[in-house]
């Protein structure tokens, strides 16, 4: 059951060519511990910066933060001059 969305936008100077492959090979098995599938697209600006979008359908709430601090801790490794972006959306009835 899906109860909400999380956006993760990040931009960031490249330390190596394969630092989008690392970032994104490092976080999946984080971020399906969270959901089913997501989607995972980047722009790649030649050798110097890159774009990175997450888009991660949730199934349960409470491990937001951890994924927040494990994406922090990793583009710190592999990119200079980073951003994140993080959104949050919630669907609940009552």
């Amino acid at each position: 059951m899906r109860i909400g969305s999380l956006t993760l936008k990040s931009y960031g100077e490249l330390r190596t060519k394969q630092s989008i492959d690392i970032i994104k090979d490092i976080m999946h098995p984080v971020l399906l511990s969270v959901c089913d599938n997501y989607n995972f697209k980047y722009d790649r600006f030649a050798f110097y910066a890159a774009f990175m979008v997450w888009e991660i359908p949730l199934k349960i709430f409470w491990k937001n933060d951890k994924i927040y601090s494990y994406l922090k801790s990793n583009l710190s490794k592999y990119f200079s001059n980073w951003k994140i972006n993080v959104t949050l959306t919630i669907n609940e009835k009552g």
